[in-house]
């Protein structure tokens, strides 16, 4: 993939990225199979055997309801049969006292014999049922321990393929495919330095919002990162009840004649209050030192939503004007817009809030335009559903599709029991992966610019107060139980947040907050005037969410291990049990893409990361 390709990003992904790597997931697979030595025969078989055991418990669940449906329909019989012959012998006796007619005889007798014959036959079907159910049952345990002991078999075939997943592998696929797009395997410390101190990335000290997950790269050596945030936003909620009230009216008629009327009316209350709402939201985040003092954004347009070119061009011709009158209005205010040649890019682009002609001319040159206006008008993968945001040198692109994408999956998420099933899982995964990660990039590379810059490289500091990054220390504490992190009184989610207490050789202290709401139930009465001339009380229950804070402290180091290292390594090692038991807080322990933190009691100190250091070497 040659840097001028990166220009047409629909091409270079349909004509070289996407069949790619789709072979490179497949070649991955393969290669982690082999290492296994899984036998894929005797999986398949086993597999098959399960599926087919599993069909027959569906078919025996389906037999055994259709017979518990026929012993309800006796038992109904057998009650209706003993009330027919109750009603048949309460006619009998009160035609014998009463003196008889022939039809209420016959219909006395149909009673009495066809309720006879409901109560006499009934019970042999409802036993025949029960049999019946008793063999079914047996049946159905008897697969069900066959289904379990073909399902635990399964699991155990693919037990060491499982114990290959790890985490980062959609990176490292990413990169294989596509190498000018590299991607960390974690957010580095000296990364977020070059990031804050280059590009202004500023620490994520606002308390409302909890970095879930973060990956970081670079292209063509500009720095980037996506981040997943989890956000909690105080709303007003409207609670309501109401009540209905009625009361009389009289009137008279023409003859003097008293009317009553009733009337009915519903009083409504209502009370709003502030509640805790959270949310999910994924941005990619690009430094580039090109037009540095550039400001802008931009919406995802319609423009997906026209039939045709056609259409484009009537829908240009007849908004041009409005480009024209809209620098007119920004000059009687002192700012400056001049409107590009390019009318469709202007309107569908947009970023006409743009702070800066000349650096944004620099960006948006002729073949930059059209790139854009390319990528934008392909509906496929995803047509044009991005927000581009550029404040100085930072650029944030935050797309529908990667709210609903998942580049941050657990190495659990590819574990399975069935092969094929399996390999398909994978392969479709690092499919979507790529298209989501590319595409969030695909507007940075439409701008030529962006590709030919090339910042001189940041000279690190000596020192760094950590050893792991503010936002590393976020997404780690985001993975324990959050119940070891919150008040005890939490009745809401926690928005989770970190801050450095001090480093101690190559661990960080950290302290953790957790901020969450307690949920208190509040009832105000309120009230209305009625229709009937009088005041009503109507009680509005409502809930009142009063803060809580809770502090929690971790301990965070680079252990860099696969994760079947860790298992093998850790997990069994009797002095690393004894250290966690005696230094972490609920056992607590956290291990992935080569960071190892635990909840701790207190600080770690010196002693213990010696302690810890010498463990992790044997």
């Amino acid at each position: 993939m040659e840097i001028n390709d990166l220009l047409e990003p629909n091409k270079v992904y349909e004509t070289q990225l996407m069949d790619a790597h789709h072979q490179n997931a497949i070649d991955w697979f393969e290669e982690l199979t082999n290492t296994s030595e899984v036998n894929i025969d005797a999986n398949r078989e086993t597999c098959k055997n399960y599926y087919k055991t599993e069909k027959e418990i569906n078919e025996i669940k389906k037999k055994i309801t259709g017979i518990k449906v026929g012993r309800g329909f006796a038992i109904f019989m057998l009650v209706l049969g003993i009330i027919l012959l109750g009603v048949g012998v309460f006619l009998l006796v009160m035609l014998k006292d009463m003196g008889n007619s022939q039809s209420q005889l016959i219909t006395a007798i149909i009673m009495l014999v066809v309720g006879l014959g409901m109560t006499v036959g009934a019970p042999f079907i409802i036993a025949k049922c029960n049999k019946l159910l008793k063999n079914n049952n047996a049946i159905k345990q008897k697969l069900e321990e066959k289904a379990e002991q073909l399902l635990r078999e399964a699991w155990a075939q693919m037990g060491n393929l499982n114990e290959l997943f790890d985490y980062n592998m959609g990176a490292e696929l990413v990169k294989k495919s596509a190498p000018l797009i590299q991607l960390d395997p974690i957010f580095d410390v000296k990364k977020y330095a070059y990031l804050h101190e280059k590009y202004g990335l500023m620490p994520n000290n606002d308390e409302n919002i909890s970095t879930l997950d973060c990956l970081t790269g670079s292209i063509l050596g500009n720095p980037f990162m996506f981040e997943r945030e989890y956000e909690m936003r105080m709303e007003n909620y409207t609670y309501s009840n109401s009540i209905t009230i009625t009361w009389t009216t009289y009137t008279y008629d023409s003859k003097g004649n008293r009317i009553s009327q009733t009337h009915s009316q519903v009083l409504t209350a209502e009370v709003t209050a502030p509640k805790p709402n959270y949310y999910h939201s994924t941005w990619l985040i690009y430094g580039n030192g090109a037009a540095p003092n550039l400001k802008f954004s931009r919406q995802p347009s319609n423009i997906n939503s026209f039939k045709d070119q056609k259409a484009i061009d009537k829908y240009c011709m007849k908004h041009q004007d409005d480009l024209a009158k809209r620098a007119q209005k920004q000059l009687e205010k002192g700012k400056t817009y001049t409107p590009l040649g390019n009318t469709e890019f202007e309107l569908f682009f947009g970023a006409l809030n743009r702070n800066n002609e000349v650096e944004f001319r620099l960006l948006f040159t002729p073949l930059a335009q059209k790139s854009m206006l390319d990528l934008i008008k392909d509906p496929h993968p995803y047509g044009d559903d991005f927000t581009f945001i550029k404040e100085g040198p930072l650029n944030f692109i935050h797309s529908n599709h990667m709210q609903n994408a998942n580049i941050f999956v657990t190495p659990e998420f590819f574990m399975g029991f069935d092969y094929d099933k399996m390999k398909t899982n994978w392969v479709n995964y690092h499919d979507k992966y790529l298209a989501s990660v590319f595409f969030d990039l695909a507007p940075l590379l439409c701008i030529p610019l962006y590709q030919q810059y090339k910042d001189i490289n940041y000279i690190y500091p000596g020192y760094f107060d950590s050893n792991i990054c503010c936002y590393e220390h976020e997404v780690m504490a985001n993975k324990f139980d959050e119940r070891l992190l919150v008040h005890k009184r939490t009745k809401t989610p926690a928005i989770i947040k970190t801050n450095l207490i001090n480093k101690v050789g190559d661990m960080d202290n950290v302290q953790i907050t957790a901020h969450s709401f307690d949920r208190i139930e509040r009832v105000t009465v309120i009230s209305k005037m009625g229709g009937d001339g009088y005041m009503h009380d109507i009680p509005v229950t409502w809930y009142e969410y009063p803060p809580l804070i809770n502090y929690t402290t971790m301990a965070i180091k680079e252990y860099n291990k696969t994760l079947k290292q860790m298992n093998e390594e850790l997990y069994s090692n009797k002095e690393f049990s004894s250290f966690i038991n005696n230094k972490s807080k609920n056992n607590g322990i956290i291990f992935q893409r080569g960071l190892l933190s635990f909840l701790t009691n207190n600080n770690v100190n010196e002693n213990d990361v010696n302690a810890l250091k010498n463990i992790l070497k044997k």
